[in-house]
């Protein structure tokens, strides 16, 4: 398994954990991988909804549908970073 497998593995996994436990967004956000100019741009466009996620828990308390789509979102993109991982 090569880095870039590693890394769209554990981003996956980490995802996974927010979903389980959304207190526990400030961790995934310090554990992520390293990215650069070379990495997979879904791991890069999962970094950057996570921020979006962790900046709209008051929107999310308010409503119900806001939040679910945020999560399903997060679902789609832990999904596509496991399949990708798994393609390389």
């Amino acid at each position: 398994m090569n880095q870039s497998q590693n890394d769209l593995r554990k981003a996956s996994q980490l995802i996974i954990g927010v979903l389980d436990d959304p207190l526990n967004i400030g961790a995934a956000l310090a554990q992520w991988p390293k990215t650069d100019e070379g990495s997979e741009k879904a791991l890069k466009n999962a970094y950057h909804f996570l921020h979006h996620y962790l900046a709209d828990e008051d929107i999310r308390k308010r409503d119900a549908g806001y939040a679910n789509r945020q999560r399903e979102t997060l679902k789609h993109f832990a999904d596509e970073l496991s399949a990708r991982a798994q393609n390389l």
